[in-house]
């Protein structure tokens, strides 16, 4: 038998944020420029907790750590993030250590994110990585801030 868990979000203030949340049924804090909704997170800098049941208010990663049958996995860490992101100005481009480097220095996964478009302008783009074909090369375009000739679009 399946049990729904139901857990809060944690909003984060963005200065490319605003309070478009709202619109998709949140109850954001009454003041700040909320980017994003962290709907599903056992990370310390942005936790869930359970809203409802006898363990209402628990973290999610101590529920994890506690009940991991309910998960259907044995990963000593929670291995899932869920956000819903409003921007409303350009996001900066990010590099994600993987698993094994995070787990080293942030004793934590790295990032496993995908993204699912909801909606945008005609005009958005998104990047998704570079073009260059070595570690050398991709510093070099950086160096030379060549992002038309770095960035894939």
């Amino acid at each position: 038998m399946y049990k729904v868990i139901k857990v809060t979000p944690f909003f984060s203030e963005r200065l490319w944020g605003g309070r478009k949340l709202a619109d998709f049924g949140f109850q954001l804090p009454p003041n700040g420029l909320y980017g994003e909704a962290w709907v599903v997170s056992a990370l310390d800098n942005g936790m869930s907790y359970l809203a409802t049941g006898s363990e209402q208010g628990l973290s999610l990663k101590t529920f994890y750590r506690n009940h991991p049958e309910y998960f259907g996995t044995t990963q000593a860490h929670f291995p899932l993030l869920s956000k819903i992101i409003t921007a409303k100005d350009y996001l900066s481009v990010q590099v994600h250590p993987d698993d094994e480097y995070s787990l080293k220095h942030n004793n934590m996964l790295g990032k496993p994110e995908c993204w699912y478009i909801l909606d945008c302008p005609p005009d958005a783009k998104m990047i998704y990585g570079h073009q260059a074909q070595t570690k050398r090369e991709l510093i070099r375009l950086v160096e030379k801030k060549n992002e038309s000739n770095c960035l894939r679009k």
